[in-house]
């Protein structure tokens, strides 16, 4: 089974890539990330034979295979094409999640160049759940300095704390163990990226208030940033 449906947004219109026009998203299925393309041929001619280049970038991903597995497109007609994605390659600093890319059509060697957002968490991995006492451990031997506290205004006007952590679960973010503080309910999480960098994380949520305490701790610090802004958008369910 291919990977799901996904909402695909237009990374080249036809008018810049000489005929052909390129829409994609980024997808975690089955605990794979892949780039789901689809190429609409407006050139007027059939077209085949395509390679795609990530630029260096602050993920280190790269697609497994350059050349894409499509036939040829007829003019008029869109192929849907899956490009597996590794992710073992070396960041590019300063850290963003904005991925430069170039669509090659072969053997004319037309070169077209587009970027899309990846978002973070597209690189979780299903392993990242640790278990009380590995959470415990590890948030001990992280030092304190690369702690970090964000407050999250949560946007609806109403909001469940649970539904909130089976969203955050959905994208491999677990929770270890729920506490319940006098009028706070207080969750602590773990999760694990690409390249084995485990995150860990603190929400408080406050009867009364639409407002929730974010507090991370992880050794590679410089993903903060990014992993408070993904957190921000999971909790208020918002895209990319």
């Amino acid at each position: 089974m291919g990977a799901p449906a996904v909402t695909k947004k237009i990374l080249l219109g036809s008018d810049q890539g000489q005929g052909i026009q390129i829409s994609g998203a980024f997808v975690r299925y089955n605990g794979r990330l892949s780039l789901e393309l689809t190429l609409l041929n407006l050139s007027g001619q059939q077209m085949n034979k395509f390679k795609i280049q990530f630029f260096q970038n602050s993920f280190g991903v790269s697609p497994i295979e350059a050349i894409l597995q499509c036939g040829a497109i007829e003019n008029g007609q869109s192929m849907d094409v899956s490009v597996p994605i590794s992710a073992n390659g070396p960041p590019a600093q300063p850290l963003a999640p904005l991925i430069n890319m170039a669509m090659m059509v072969l053997p004319s060697q037309a070169k077209f160049y587009f970027q899309m957002n990846l978002p973070f968490h597209m690189l979780f991995v299903e392993s990242g759940q640790l278990d009380r006492e590995a959470y415990l451990s590890m948030r001990k031997s992280i030092p304190e300095a690369n702690e970090r506290t964000k407050d999250i205004q949560i946007q609806a006007p109403q909001f469940d704390v649970d539904t909130i952590l089976r969203r955050l679960h959905s994208k491999n973010l677990f929770e270890i163990v729920r506490k319940k503080v006098q009028n706070q309910d207080v969750s602590f999480l773990s999760c694990k990226t690409e390249n084995s960098i485990y995150i860990l994380a603190e929400l408080t949520f406050t009867v009364g208030t639409r407002v929730c305490r974010l507090t991370s701790k992880s050794t590679a610090i410089e993903f903060t940033p990014l992993f408070e802004h993904t957190m921000e958008m999971l909790i208020n369910d918002q895209q990319y």
